[in-house]
């Protein structure tokens, strides 16, 4: 058995500063830089094109013009977070995708992570 048809890694660096606005409040701004990858391994797919429907055989290659194409797609991912506490309470926000990264295999047709 081939590798797995479809893989993801991500990797993600954040940073968080700590300031205090008196004795018991403080703020805690944040940012995230992160890195995506997704594969495909064309190998262990089966498309269409390749299936004979009145033989049951299937083709060792495929004639899909999209087929080459799809191969693997890499981002830059942005994010931001702010979180505001005390001994009473604990408030936060975090946004992710802020740069809205284009996921797509085929470049031509943009699909943006949200």
């Amino acid at each position: 058995m081939g590798s797995p048809s479809f893989t993801i890694s991500k990797a993600s660096l954040n940073y968080i500063y700590l300031l205090q606005l008196d004795n018991e409040l403080f703020l805690l701004p944040g940012v995230s830089l992160g890195f995506g990858s997704e594969n495909i391994n064309l190998n262990e797919l089966v498309f269409y094109d390749q299936l004979d429907n009145t033989t049951g055989f299937v083709n060792t290659e495929s004639i899909d013009p999209i087929a080459p194409l799809v191969s693997a797609t890499n981002y830059l991912d942005l994010g931001a977070s702010i979180l505001l506490h005390s001994e009473d309470f604990l408030a936060g926000l975090a946004i992710k995708h802020l740069n809205r990264p284009n996921v797509s295999f085929n470049k031509e047709v943009p699909f943006e992570n949200r």
